[in-house]
């Protein structure tokens, strides 16, 4: 098996990770780089929203009409005070490419504080989404109190079986 060193992509890396990290805390480890464009995935899509009124409906993400989106990790949390009377939760819809909606539900109970946090990784199996498909946080319903939710996504787009770098 032959080696190929390219000094620009171990410049790249020495810059990224600071002064030769790699080199001085592993010196036997060489750092290797897939670059199979239909393997390689970079994770670069990344949407946060936040909502504060009641029911309130935020669009997180319009995914592309013209490119495959995988989503690999997604988060909702929320935080209310004791007098919030929400009893229906925040969630995430996320419309999945085979025509099912994927739900992630932060449950609540009434007139209890908290903040809660429920995240999902789909690193090793990303869950491709509907072309042009919305990724929408909704509120929790309530009528006293304060409630805020928010919402992330993660992923990458492909086009043409590439990976889209923009």
């Amino acid at each position: 098996m032959s080696n190929i060193v390219n000094s620009d992509t171990l410049k790249e890396i020495r810059e990224t990770t600071g002064n030769n990290y790699i080199e001085s805390k592993f010196p036997s480890v060489i750092p290797v780089i897939d670059v199979n464009p239909k393997k390689t995935k970079i994770l670069n899509i990344f949407y946060n929203k936040e909502a504060t009124t009641t029911g309130q409906n935020i669009n997180i993400y319009t995914t592309p009409i013209d490119r495959d989106f995988f989503l690999t990790n997604c988060s909702i949390n929320k935080c209310c005070d004791a007098t919030s009377d929400a009893v229906t939760g925040s969630y995430l819809t996320i419309p999945t490419a085979d025509g099912k909606v994927m739900y992630l539900v932060l449950a609540q109970a009434p007139l209890v504080a908290g903040d809660n946090t429920l995240a999902l990784t789909f690193q090793q199996h990303p869950i491709r989404i509907k072309r042009g498909g919305v990724i929408v946080l909704t509120n929790a319903t309530f009528s006293a109190g304060k409630y805020y939710s928010s919402g992330s996504i993660q992923g990458y787009e492909i086009l043409n079986n590439q990976v889209n770098y923009a």
